[in-house]
């Protein structure tokens, strides 16, 4: 739901012009399906919780993807916050 009625109009739209916030929402639906998959995983075979996260293993490296985009948003952010600032001083 989350990214149905919040990232996919964001990206449809074309709301987000830096290709940061672009990679950044497209990291966390890459993310939310990796974590759809190990919910399902955990509910089909929760008496075998080590092949379930054996199986998607793989797909847990894009945690720190996310984590080191997330990062270098923020830094962007805080940038393009001190630019409006000034621009509001300035009125």
């Amino acid at each position: 739901m989350f990214f149905q009625f919040f990232i996919q109009p964001i990206l449809e739209r074309k709301l987000l012009d830096h290709p940061l916030l672009v990679t950044l929402a497209e990291n966390i639906k890459t993310l939310y399906n990796v974590s759809g998959e190990l919910v399902a995983g955990l509910k089909r075979n929760p008496d075998n919780i080590a092949e379930v996260f054996h199986k998607l293993a793989p797909f847990f490296k894009l945690y720190s993807v996310y984590a080191y985009d997330y990062t270098q948003v923020l830094n962007l952010l805080q940038v393009i916050i001190k630019y409006y600032e000034k621009i509001i001083i300035k009125i």
